[in-house]
């Protein structure tokens, strides 16, 4: 297969994977309104993630270089992130989880390898030019699950 065609398959499944986050936590404002600005923010912020990688491939394409240190290691890893985000955006419309259960939800989430990932490339020191760039874009971003953890101690909720 083309490395081009494949790396244009793992930058569409990357994109996905922020912008399902980005729905949950949309669910979740919809929610829960004692913690609707909280979770808009996340979700906004999950959407300029989804931004940055499409970024990267619209400038990858003009300098031929792209930041493959932005994404997890693998396609599959990713597809099975969605897979998973998916059936909890299903679950939790059908039948919205506690409070708690959200809070637990979104920082497991957080946790795992993609969004790890992302957070680690962006806390990093960079070499190229290209790479700052992304940087600069997710400079307002902080790390969500440090974010998470900090709200859930701040409102009594507990941490499973």
């Amino acid at each position: 297969m083309n490395p081009a065609v494949n790396l244009k398959m793992f930058i569409e499944e990357a994109v996905q994977l922020e912008l399902n986050v980005s729905s949950l936590y949309m669910l979740f404002h919809e929610n829960f309104p004692d913690d609707r600005t909280f979770w808009w923010d996340l979700a906004l912020e999950e959407k300029n993630h989804a931004s940055i990688i499409r970024s990267a491939e619209m400038i990858a394409e003009a300098v031929e270089e792209f930041p493959v240190g932005i994404m997890p290691a693998s396609q599959q890893e990713l597809e099975k992130a969605n897979a998973y985000i998916r059936s909890l955006i299903e679950r939790f419309t059908q039948n919205p989880p506690l409070r708690s259960d959200a809070f637990n939800t979104a920082y497991k989430l957080e946790h795992s390898a993609g969004e790890l990932h992302f957070q680690n490339y962006m806390n990093k020191t960079f070499g190229s030019s290209m790479e700052e760039l992304f940087k600069k874009l997710n400079q307002e971003d902080k790390n969500h699950a440090i974010r998470i953890k900090t709200y859930m101690k701040k409102n009594g909720i507990e941490i499973k």
